[in-house]
């Protein structure tokens, strides 16, 4: 019972020292205790009472400074977490990329003497479909005027040429880039 008591009390001591500061605090429950007993005559002489106090604020000590490393120890931790999550995203998101330049790389073919789409279908990075089902063929010195309203895919269509839009369908058929300009 005694040992619950004291536990009890070192563990009210231990949070409140933390939480408010460390000296106030100490003198009120470690200090008031052996003063008590020393003037109640319980205590045997004042090295020993000393050692006590002494003993007891380097004991709290170290435990504010484990508790301090502790809580260190945890912040640390939800920084690495933090920093695994971004990694593991980037690690996707390349997966995803490379994903769509192999099926863009399928549908793109290099030859030497025409520009042609062959069933494609111009969709948007962000899903709009502009165009469905392009089809035509631009020989070597030919021309081709592309009109409609503004928004309609005239300008997406050089961007699938390009490669800078990924291309879900259709096969598209290009010089290789020395030869175009």
């Amino acid at each position: 019972k005694e040992l619950g008591l004291t536990m009890s009390k070192f563990n009210l001591t231990f949070k409140i020292a933390y939480t408010y500061g460390l000296r106030p605090w100490m003198m009120m429950f470690v200090l008031t205790p052996i003063l008590r007993r020393k003037v109640l005559g319980t205590a045997s002489s004042d090295a020993k009472s000393m050692t006590l106090f002494r003993h007891m604020i380097q004991s709290i000590i170290e435990m504010l400074v484990g508790n301090g490393t502790l809580l260190t120890l945890h912040a640390t931790n939800y920084h690495y977490q933090g920093l695994a999550k971004r990694l593991c995203d980037i690690a996707d998101r390349i997966k995803q990329v490379e994903g769509r330049q192999k099926d863009q790389e399928a549908t793109v073919q290099i030859c030497s003497d025409l520009v042609a789409f062959e069933g494609v279908d111009v969709v948007t990075p962000s899903g709009n479909v502009l165009v469905e089902d392009l089809t035509f063929k631009l020989p070597r010195g030919g021309a081709l005027l592309v009109t409609g309203h503004n928004g309609a895919g005239k300008s997406s269509i050089f961007r699938c040429l390009g490669g800078l839009w990924p291309v879900s369908k259709g096969v598209i058929s290009k010089p290789p880039p020395e030869q175009v300009f």
